[in-house]
């Protein structure tokens, strides 16, 4: 018996509750409420504060897709993005910054990075920017 018509499409756009997202940011506010809508969209996240631990984090454990902040403080956005890529990860980064992007920083982030997010955002883009990435 086939399947109405509608089914086939809530299945692809329901989230997968296996898929996680690395949040890194250094916001606390920002980074707190970044989980909480994902959590509410059925992407469970995890949030680290500064970039230095980054990387094996991300080799430690599993993660979907990762939403990166340009602008911290420890230990700068860009370099995680190239630390990560160099490394061979190829998790899709998101990042999200309030910083603008200049000339250099082009090839680092258009090429490494998956999508660009400018602060301040709605949380509704972020999740469906996060949605276009894990569900097909």
């Amino acid at each position: 018996m086939p399947l109405p018509a509608n089914t086939a499409f809530k299945t692809l756009s329901t989230p997968n509750p296996t898929h996680r997202v690395l949040i890194v940011e250094d916001g606390s506010r920002l980074a707190t409420l970044m989980a909480k809508g994902l959590q509410r969209a059925g992407f469970p996240s995890e949030i680290l504060r500064d970039g230095t631990t980054v990387l094996d984090k991300v080799v430690g454990d599993h993660f979907d897709l990762i939403l990166l902040d340009l602008g911290l403080a420890a230990k700068d956005g860009r370099l995680v993005l190239h630390e990560l890529r160099s490394h061979g990860v190829t998790v899709p980064v998101v990042i999200v910054t309030a910083c603008p992007i200049n000339p250099q920083d082009d090839e680092i982030v258009y090429t490494l990075a998956d999508e660009v997010i400018r602060k301040p955002f709605m949380m509704k883009d972020l999740v469906r920017q996060v949605r276009s990435l894990l569900v097909a």
